[in-house]
Formats: C-alpha cells, sequence, structure tokens
C-alpha cells in the first residue's frame, strides 16, 4: 500500500514521509527475511531531528562511488588478497596503524564493502554497485524507504531502479535526512569522452504518487 506524502509531528520527533510501502507481512513466501541489522535500521525512531528548509524536498543527489560496493572475498583474515580484490574492483586500500592492543577493521582499510555488510545494512547482497546518496531536507520515516521510491536517470536516455535503499550510514536518530541507493548507474569514464555514462538527476517516485521535487 502507498500512501502521499505527509508530515508527522510527535513530541520531539518530526518526521517526513515521502513514500509509504508494505509491512514484513506482505513479503512474498520465497522471500527471505531481512537481516537484524536491516530490520533495526528500519525502525521509525526519529529525535530531535534537523529541518533544513520550511517544505519537504530533495537537497542534493550525486554519485558518490563506483564499483566498490558488494566486493566479494574480502576479509582481515587475508589481507593482501583484500588488498588485491579491494584494487580490481576500483577501490583505495589503507595503510592502517593501531596502538597497541588495537585490531584494525576491514572498514579501517578500505570504503569497499562486501555483499553480507550490504546485506546487514540494506537488506539483501549487492555485488560491484555504485553508491549515490541523496539528502532531504525533512528526515525521513525509514520504514517507508525502499530502493522502489527512486528512479535514476542516466545520460544516455535510460532509467534505472536502484537494487537497495537504506538509511546508513546516517543513522542516528537526529540525521536521518539522507538516503543512499545502490545500483549501476554510471561508469569511470569521464563526462566528455565517449561512452560516458553517469546520473542527470533523480527522482522520488511512489507508484501512483506524485514524485517530490
Amino acid at each position: 500500500m502507498k500512501t502521499p506524502l505527509r508530515v508527522v509531528r510527535r513530541l520531539a520527533c518530526v518526521v517526513a514521509i515521502f513514500t509509504a510501502s508494505g509491512t514484513a507481512g506482505d513479503r512474498a513466501p520465497d522471500v527471505p527475511a531481512p537481516s537484524v541489522g536491516y530490520q533495526v535500521l528500519r525502525e521509525d525512531v526519529i529525535v530531535n531531528a534537523d529541518m533544513w528548509d520550511t517544505e519537504p524536498r530533495m537537497m542534493a543527489a550525486g554519485l558518490g562511488f563506483t564499483t566498490i560496493i558488494g566486493v566479494p572475498g574480502l576479509t582481515t583474515d587475508d589481507l593482501p588478497l583484500s588488498k588485491t580484490l579491494t584494487e580490481l574492483a576500483g577501490g583505495a586500500w589503507n595503510t592502517v596503524q593501531c596502538g597497541a592492543g588495537e585490531q584494525p577493521t576491514l572498514e579501517n582499510y578500505t570504503s569497499a564493502a562486501t555483499p553480507s555488510a550490504v546485506n546487514n545494512t540494506y537488506g539483501q547482497d549487492v555485488y560491484y554497485s555504485d553508491g549515490l546518496p541523496i539528502e532531504f531536507s525533512w528526515p525521513i520515516l525509514p520504514s517507508t524507504l525502499d530502493a522502489t521510491d527512486f528512479a535514476v536517470h542516466l545520460n544516455d536516455g535510460t532509467t534505472i531502479t536502484p537494487q537497495v535503499a537504506s538509511i546508513w550510514p546516517n543513522f542516528e536518530y537526529n540525521e536521518r535526512s539522507v538516503a543512499v541507493i545502490f545500483g549501476h548507474f554510471g561508469n569511470r569514464i569521464a563526462p566528455t569522452e565517449p561512452g560516458a555514462i553517469y546520473p542527470v538527476s533523480v527522482e522520488v517516485v511512489a507508484d501512483a504518487t506524485h514524485s517530490l521535487s
């Protein structure tokens, strides 16, 4: 079920619903249940969140990184292999120095993410995907955020529906105004060169409801 844009005000919470989606009970029997981490991120808790405008609107959206979301085989158990896999995917690998007794995590070495890490915060695996943050003037009600709420229009005339969407890593209760979507939105060819693919606009869609502009 979809509902149009509305605002909910309650105590110290101010939340903006730009779309609404079905509940977990609406899932098809053959669709796996989301990870616990993703279910927690979809809980509708927003406290003392900033409102950046008097009206709910999209403030900015842009392709942040390409091909490094969902790189299989990354682990701190084999750093040389993980470094190679990251660089082959187009990611950067950091030289990490820690204090005595401190153990670096994979996130300390690279911003590339494994499929299982994406599953934990976005609800399903993806492979070699791109990331596109979308900033809104009001916070998002997490339970309503779905990949199908967005359409990414590319310079070649095609329109892409993201694979997944989540508030991660903007998960603090007072900051949930940024949605991040993963999918295949472009390549690393310079925009002035032949063959370049990149987003030219991002649209919020909600099935039969109007888009937010």
